[in-house]
């Protein structure tokens, strides 16, 4: 014979699940830019740190990027940079400019908040290429991450900030990371 729970505990229990999934609505529901089946192009300008593994060498030149992206599912999408140099930086007499890099990655918005804002984390693989006083040196193909941003100002437009780690040198040789800022288009 089982025992019956008491009504009280049920409206108490069904009311503070009700509380719960009405407060976390906000951070998991899908905004409608970042939905299944949009795609995404934005232009970011981000000031690089290319850090070699030797004492007092380091360059911060400035850098522009072009993204595109597309959504296959909520939340989670697969994005594509193109970037180059905009200046040059000198360190111990030798300069560096970026060339280009090319990426591609993944993206997931991990917290949404309406259409408000987007917080994102993305993982992927970066090569770059740079101009090291009038010689081009090739950069393998790396692993990069960082996090970022969307700060919506309507569904078709965002002001975008990141941080991203674009190449951490497996030989331990250099570190290329930038802090961007731009704009993001959706569709």
């Amino acid at each position: 014979m089982s025992m019956p729970i008491p009504s009280s505990l049920l409206r108490n229990a069904a009311a503070a699940g009700s509380l719960i999934a009405l407060l976390a609505l906000p951070f998991t529901a899908s905004s409608a830019p970042t939905m299944a089946g949009s795609w995404y192009m934005g232009l970011q300008a981000g000031m690089a740190e290319i850090d070699p593994d030797g004492p007092g060498d380091e360059w911060e030149p400035w850098i522009a990027t072009g993204r595109i992206g597309f959504f296959p599912t909520n939340q989670i999408a697969f994005e594509t940079r193109l970037g180059t140099g905009l200046s040059d930086d000198e360190a111990n007499n030798e300069d560096l400019d970026l060339d280009h890099l090319i990426g591609t990655y993944i993206v997931a918005h991990a917290l949404t908040y309406q259409n408000s804002f987007s917080l994102y984390f993305l993982g992927g693989l970066t090569q770059a290429e740079f101009d090291h006083d009038g010689d081009s040196r090739a950069s393998e193909l790396e692993l990069a991450f960082g996090a970022g941003l969307d700060i919506y100002l309507d569904n078709d437009l965002a002001l975008n900030i990141e941080y991203m780690r674009y190449q951490n040198d497996a030989d331990g040789n250099y570190d290329f990371s930038s802090i961007n800022a731009g704009v993001t288009w959706f569709h």
